[in-house]
């Protein structure tokens, strides 16, 4: 287990199901782990049977790992194309019942694109579409916003958009945010000292509050500060570096939240030597 309690942990395959990825994350000492429930380059999904289930959840309850989901690629609940607009809500409801059939707590999702047609219209599309998932859905699980990085038509780059997005969802306790550090970085946040630090939390508590976070994506910068480029690199190896990293693992705020490597690794056991890495820095 990591030291001081952290809960840090990687993106694992499923391949071969999907309690491999709980047992690969005990392999490589995690205790959290994010997945995915299912294929995430389509849109449809082989519904759970019951066995799978119960393997899982006998599993996740032997392990004792905190558990994260990741939405699919295709969703885009701020699109202005209507076919993809549908196919983003049925795939995003299907995954939560996933999400809570498995008993994992926070489902985590791209805040999307408006394609061209304007942040307006992407923002009433996404709050749209997120308050007719969340009014049709039952269970616990959480939706998790994640921040983008700044891309041209993207969602969700500056946490005053995605606080705008909460204020209009009317504070959903169901629905919180994912922080993801390379994009953060991309994005214009500074990352590299306690005094930047510092004054992101302060941003974070301002627009919509710490305790809406509930999951860090914890990866490196391939480009530099303000890129508006999505390119993770290995923990320590990008711009942001160890001194970035050093500075977010020791910050009261984030010490409690499920920490997600999903560096670029060839095979998911090299996710270890980032762990160890982050571990070395506490």
């Amino acid at each position: 287990m990591p030291k001081e309690g952290l809960l840090l942990g990687a993106h694992l395959p499923i391949t071969g199901g999907l309690h491999k990825a709980l047992e690969r994350a005990a392999e490589i000492d995690c205790a959290s782990v994010q997945l995915f429930t299912r294929n995430p380059r389509g849109w449809r999904a082989a519904p759970l049977d019951l066995s799978q289930v119960e393997l899982f959840r006998s599993t996740a309850s032997k392990l004792g790992l905190t558990l994260v989901a990741h939405a699919s690629y295709l969703p885009n609940l701020a699109s202005p194309n209507e076919e993809v607009h549908r196919l983003s809500l049925q795939s995003i409801q299907d995954e939560l019942e996933r999400c809570e059939a498995l008993g994992i707590p926070y489902l985590v999702l791209h805040m999307g694109s408006h394609l061209g047609a304007g942040f307006e219209t992407g923002f009433h599309r996404l709050v749209s579409a997120c308050k007719t998932i969340m009014d049709k859905f039952e269970g616990k699980t959480m939706l998790l916003l994640e921040n983008m990085s700044g891309q041209a038509n993207s969602m969700g780059s500056k946490l005053q958009d995605i606080a705008k997005v909460l204020a209009a969802l009317g504070n959903e306790d169901r629905i919180g945010v994912c922080l993801d550090t390379c994009h953060l970085f991309q994005a214009g946040y500074e990352l590299r000292s306690e005094r930047a630090l510092e004054k992101l939390f302060n941003e974070i508590e301002e627009s919509f509050g710490i305790d809406k976070v509930k999951v860090i994506h914890l990866n490196d910068s391939k480009a530099a500060i303000g890129s508006g480029l999505d390119r993770h690199e290995r923990i320590g190896k990008g711009y942001i570096g160890p001194n970035g990293f050093r500075n977010i693992l020791r910050h009261r705020a984030f010490r409690r939240m499920p920490m997600i490597l999903e560096t670029p690794v060839s095979e998911w056991r090299e996710y270890k030597e980032d762990l160890q890495i982050l571990q070395s820095l506490i």
